[in-house]
């Protein structure tokens, strides 16, 4: 039975040299302005009114109109940083990059279509 635990101490410490420090950071907004981006499903063409989407939304962050439509645009580019800490070596930064853009056509002050795009990338600095 002792020789068993004498072998405890070792396996101990290989498995914290085996382990890594991974601490995710909070998004911080680069450009543009932020939107939930939750709210998008509830849009729907023909129904949802301008206050509905300025209550969800907010006030866009440009606005383009002509005799027929006015069209609303929404967009905010955010970033996080992932730290990586091994026990055994230096630090890895992971970097997460999220484009998210919103645009909708308003008529008569409802919404007659949107679409949303959204897209994320990650590097190692």
């Amino acid at each position: 039975m002792t020789r068993a635990f004498a072998w405890l101490p070792i396996l101990v410490a290989m498995a914290c040299l085996a382990c890594t420090a991974y601490r995710d950071g909070a998004y911080k907004v680069i450009a543009g302005e932020y939107f939930d981006t939750r709210l998008v499903s509830q849009i729907e063409d023909g129904v949802t009114t301008q206050e509905q989407v300025i209550e969800w939304f907010g006030d866009p962050l440009e606005t383009n109109s002509d005799s027929a439509a006015e069209v609303w645009r929404y967009h905010v580019i955010r970033e996080r940083e992932n730290v990586e800490n091994p026990l055994l070596g230096g630090k890895t930064i992971h970097v997460q990059t999220v484009d998210q853009e919103l645009v909708i056509q308003l008529s008569g002050g409802v919404v007659t279509s949107h679409e949303f795009r959204g897209e994320s990338q990650e590097s190692v600095r």
